[in-house]
């Protein structure tokens, strides 16, 4: 399988996964080839309060078939670039093989008023059942 389809398959897993969650579609920016940028977007019609939340952030996703620290900074670094684009908060969401998805974050995302620092540092990492009740949440 070359890494472009293997890409689209990982965002429509992930979409889906938000979906199963959350209950809000989820879409494929399929200008990110064309114009950069992130991989996944709240379908326009979404109205929800999850939607409205999950707006906030510029998705990015990533399957491969392991995973290391090194691809895991290089990938934020990209996340936090794609997300200053729009205006975003950036998320990566990752998934090696035979592992479960993770979600990456700011800090700031999940403590009002904290750091809006996007290091590396200040990101954190949880898991899609974790993540999903931050969204449901904010709500």
């Amino acid at each position: 399988m070359n890494s472009r389809t293997k890409g689209k398959q990982g965002e429509l897993e992930f979409a889906h996964l938000l979906h199963d969650h959350l209950g809000v579609k989820i879409t494929r920016n399929l200008e990110q080839s064309r114009n950069g940028g992130h991989d996944l977007r709240v379908h326009e019609g979404e109205q929800s309060p999850a939607a409205t939340a999950l707006r906030r952030f510029a998705m990015e996703v990533k399957r491969y078939g392991t995973v290391t620290p090194g691809d895991i900074a290089s990938w934020w670094g990209q996340a936090v670039r794609q997300a200053q684009q729009v205006g975003a908060l950036p998320l990566l969401a990752y998934r090696a093989n035979r592992a479960d998805w993770s979600v990456m974050i700011p800090l700031g995302a999940l403590v009002a008023d904290c750091t809006d620092n996007r290091e590396l540092a200040y990101a954190v990492t949880l898991k899609i059942e974790a993540f999903a009740l931050l969204i449901r949440e904010c709500e």
